[in-house]
């Protein structure tokens, strides 16, 4: 297989792996927020450990096999999101009185857009 093939596939896995973990986060923190009642700050919280047991694992075993650096990078990076994702989620429901679960998919799309940008150098080797 060409080298442009494989980097095409590669990144259509990523892209995968990566909406199937988004999409995981969002339903963890809806079904907690929802079906039962927990906070949306520990929900949010919640939903971002799975997103990164998900995503690190589908990751490693999958898209990337053997290419991605050691978890506690993958948790690093991640991390600054989830706690972008955490401020921008308490401005929205205090400060801008939107519902739990729009705020949740708002908070996520500026810091899933921006970790694009930095992923590769901090998560992957070449």
């Amino acid at each position: 297989m060409s080298r442009y093939k494989r980097a095409l596939f590669r990144s259509l896995r990523l892209v995968l792996t990566t909406g199937a973990s988004i999409g995981l986060q969002y339903g963890t923190y809806a079904a907690l927020v929802e079906l039962l009642d927990i906070w949306y700050m520990l929900a949010s919280t919640v939903g971002f450990v799975c997103f990164i047991a998900a995503n690190f694992t589908l990751q490693r075993l999958w898209a990337l096999r053997k290419r991605t650096r050691p978890l506690y990078q993958h948790v690093l990076l991640h991390s600054g999101n989830q706690i972008a994702i955490l401020v921008i989620l308490y401005t929205l429901i205090v400060y801008l009185h939107v519902d739990e679960l729009r705020a949740q998919a708002l908070a996520m799309i500026f810091p899933a857009a921006t970790s694009w940008l930095f992923y590769r150098k901090a998560v992957f080797h070449d």
